[in-house]
């Protein structure tokens, strides 16, 4: 059981290592998983190893209620909504013919899909703080899927150019597309 644990730790290092900027955090449980298993602590490697799992990741993709119980503080990374909240909460107020309730933007926002990013990719995509303009809320809202589409082109660029394995890009991606139109997006 042991010689697995370790087997199964190193693998898990090694995958680490293919994601440049998973965060300090995992790699570091992981070590600590491994150093507990030299030392014939199985209970707390399992433990660590485990806490490891349990963090966010560059490229997980869920509910943003769900990536941000997941979060490490001062992991830099960042919950990036795609589409934007901003053009959901218009294409949803549209639909509806009235402005969201506090409890329904409240909502809204939770449960929209995020995906997880280093702060700078979030930085650089085209929705981010005043990017993100009145006309574009509005152009996005009429058309949420090429909103994801704008969105996921930029997100695969950037985080291509950061070093990311584009599989594992196109995977996130895949994901954002999935839970969007099984959420009724488009």
């Amino acid at each position: 059981a042991v010689a697995e644990a370790e087997d199964s730790i190193d693998y898990t290092i090694a995958a680490v290592g293919l994601i440049p900027g998973l965060g300090d955090v995992v790699g570091k449980l992981l070590k600590e998983a491994k150093a507990a298993l030299k030392v014939g602590d199985t209970k707390k490697a399992i433990e660590l190893a485990q806490e490891a799992q349990d963090k966010v990741k560059a490229l997980d993709v869920g509910t943003f209620r769900e990536l941000k119980a997941k979060a490490k503080v001062g992991d830099g990374l960042e919950h990036d909504h795609i589409p934007s909240f901003a053009a959901l909460k218009k294409a949803e107020e549209t639909r509806l013919g009235r402005p969201l309730t506090p409890t329904e933007t409240k909502k809204l926002y939770a449960e929209a899909t995020a995906v997880e990013v280093p702060r700078d990719v979030h930085q650089a995509g085209p929705t981010y703080g005043g990017k993100n303009t009145a006309e574009q809320i509005m152009k996005d809202a009429e058309n949420l899927y090429e909103a994801v589409k704008r969105d996921t082109d930029a997100l695969r660029k950037n985080m291509i150019e950061k070093g990311y394995d584009p599989k594992l890009i196109e995977d996130a991606i895949n994901k954002i597309k999935t839970r969007n139109k099984e959420k009724g997006i488009y």
